[in-house]
């Protein structure tokens, strides 16, 4: 699941920064806030689906190689879902860290 929405929303980014830049001062506004809602919803798609997508990968990797029997391979295996989610819970206080610089950074300008 984690991978069709990956590899979707990397065809949706790719596909609405090419529509828009075609379509660059033929839509209106609308049309503008629009494509800019379904890049947005893209990337956070994209984003949130890279951890599964990551770990899933590692942990068959590791299988092909014949590492089945380490123990940071089992253990990995077996709290797949905790990785991930600690991922995201790491990537999400980062991004909170962040905020307020970010915000900081844009309100003075260059």
């Amino acid at each position: 699941m984690w991978r069709r929405i990956c590899a979707i929303s990397l065809l949706v980014l790719i596909a609405a920064g090419w529509l828009g830049n075609m379509l660059e001062g033929r839509i209106g506004r609308l049309g503008l806030v629009s494509l800019a809602a379904v890049i947005d919803v893209a990337l956070l798609a994209f984003i949130v689906s890279i951890p599964p997508v990551l770990v899933r990968a590692v942990i068959d990797a590791q299988r092909r190689a014949g590492n089945s029997d380490v123990a940071a391979v089992r253990f990995l295996e077996r709290n797949e879902r905790g990785v991930v989610r600690l991922m995201w819970i790491v990537w999400a206080a980062g991004a909170l860290f962040a905020a307020p610089f970010v915000i900081h950074d844009l309100a003075t300008g260059p």
